[in-house]
């Protein structure tokens, strides 16, 4: 009864006003020709003195241009138009993002937990991590899925301001080449991750929560490994690697996959463990290092690091040449993990990072794996150009904000202590409005200050290096950066999780 009556309510309150709510109407086929044909009939052309930059779009990618083919019977989402609409800073209307999402979900789902790949030319791809235009770089020169296959091994947003941009051009791809293009889940594909670094702002800056809601929820469906076996040798690929829960693939392959990745056990092992590294653990003799299975992970806090050991017994277990993962940054954009067992003819682990100029202050390069007849190899690539963004996504007139009123409320306060200085210069009585007055100014003036100082801080390290011009891998820039993101390589812990993260250090 008090539904009835609030509904009875608001219905009659909203017929009192005359204010009548209507459905959210999205862009049709017949209004992007009208628009079309009234820029040509006006002649409305490009004004702008620098032409040689890319306009951006002035409009959303409707449902019907993404899927423009249907009206000849094809159902799969444009990938140039996509592409070409996306390049040039544009968005999707939402019901094409979420048709988008969905339709990609719905293929993650039928796939299992372990891809099992057919020999082929295959490009492996490391963390990609929003850099959308350094994707496109990678895509441009792989070429032809239909020729060279691609898997991805996971993190393909967060840290980079393009995160949507590069999910809605990859999950098209997938759609377009569900048979020869796969997304693995890393440990970024997460609610909790996505939340404590800038992709779920970036979701609610560009688009809405549901749009949000509705990743997260193709997140849960993502596959997480994939075996290969070429002439030469088996592979094992996997985001981050394999702990003490993961003994065989059986074990991968009995993961629950479809829900948020838990803070122990198989499921978590494989999106955050580590090898071991000489560097990481000097302090450890050669004698310790051939020994080790696994270890705990102080630097990430979660998960664990494996050894020789731990990495030869599964390997041999499951009939295994290499595993192949990505989840740490590396300079040269790969790394081939021998152990120091340097007779073997290909390393047990090797490390793909495919994310070129991280965090746009690493200067490293990106770099996939390919996958030849007779062997493998590796191919190397710069980083691209972008768009710059402001942090948190803020406009120019918000983000400069602080400082305007820093500076307004300067001179108000000059003004005050003009009015109350007598002809000698010194303070006349003040009564309490007035001296209320100035403290709160200056008060105002301090906070402004410190929040300027604050974003003149985060807008520096996105500035683009001195060596932009030269496209070369620093080793200076790249140990700088590696310490001081340091702390971002750790899980971050709710009050919720510390219980569990006690009981995972018990593991070891």
């Amino acid at each position: 009864s008090s539904s009835s009556s609030s509904s009875s309510s608001s219905s009659s309150s909203s017929r009192r006003t005359g204010v009548r709510r209507k459905p959210q109407r999205y862009a049709t086929l017949q209004d992007l020709r009208a628009v079309i044909s009234y820029k040509r009939t006006h002649g409305i052309v490009d004004t702008r003195v620098r032409k040689d930059v890319p306009q951006p779009a002035d409009h959303q990618l409707a449902e019907v241009l993404l899927y423009s083919g249907a009206l000849s019977g094809d159902l799969r989402p444009s990938i140039s138009m996509l592409r070409q609409h996306l390049e040039r800073e544009g968005r999707l209307e939402e019901p094409a993002a979420l048709r988008l999402i969905r339709e990609a979900a719905e293929v993650f789902r039928k796939e299992p937990n372990v891809l099992e790949l057919e020999p082929a030319n295959w490009q492996v791809f490391g963390d990609v991590h929003g850099q959308f235009y350094d994707v496109c770089n990678l895509l441009d020169k792989v070429g032809s899925v239909t020729d060279k296959p691609c898997l991805w091994l996971g993190d393909y947003a967060d840290r980079g301001m393009f995160g949507t941009e590069t999910l809605f051009l990859l999950l098209a791809t997938k759609l377009n080449h569900p048979q020869r293009f796969y997304m693995l889940r890393g440990n970024h594909e997460s609610r909790e991750i996505t939340d404590h670094f800038n992709f779920k702002q970036e979701v609610f800056h560009k688009y809405s929560e549901r749009v949000y809601d509705a990743i997260m929820a193709m997140y849960d469906t993502l596959p997480l490994a994939a075996t290969l076996s070429m002439p030469y040798g088996r592979f094992f690929f996997v985001h981050g690697g394999i702990g003490p829960s993961v003994t065989s693939v059986d074990d991968v392959r009995a993961i629950d996959r479809f829900h948020e990745p838990p803070q122990i056990g198989p499921f978590c092992e494989v999106l955050w463990t580590d090898p071991i590294t000489e560097d990481d653990y000097p302090q450890m003799s050669i004698q310790e290092l051939e020994e080790l299975e696994y270890m705990e992970n102080k630097p990430r806090g979660i998960g664990c690091v494996f050894g020789r050991k731990a990495l030869e017994a599964f390997l041999n277990k499951n009939k295994f040449d290499c595993l192949v993962r990505g989840h740490e940054v590396q300079q040269f954009g790969y790394t081939e993990h021998k152990f120091g067992d340097w007779s073997r003819r290909m390393p047990m682990c090797i490390t793909i990072f495919s994310a070129a100029n991280y965090c746009d202050m690493y200067e490293n390069y990106g770099a996939w794996m390919v996958f030849g007849e007779d062997s493998y190899s590796f191919e190397q690539v710069a980083w691209c150009d972008h768009p710059y963004v402001l942090p948190s996504f803020l406009d120019s007139f918000s983000f400069s904000l602080p400082f305007v009123i820093e500076n307004i409320t300067k001179v108000v306060l000059q003004l005050f202590q003009f009015a109350v200085t007598d002809e000698n210069g010194e303070m006349d009585e003040l009564d309490t409005t007035i001296r209320d007055k100035i403290i709160h100014a200056s008060k105002m003036v301090a906070e402004m200050e410190s929040l300027r100082k604050e974003r003149s801080r985060m807008v520096v390290p996105a500035l683009p290096p001195p060596v932009e011009e030269t496209k070369q891998p620093s080793t200076g820039a790249f140990l700088a950066a590696a310490e001081v993101d340091r702390p971002n390589l750790r899980r971050p812990l709710s009050a919720k999780r510390k219980m569990f993260a006690r009981s995972a250090s018990s593991l070891f």
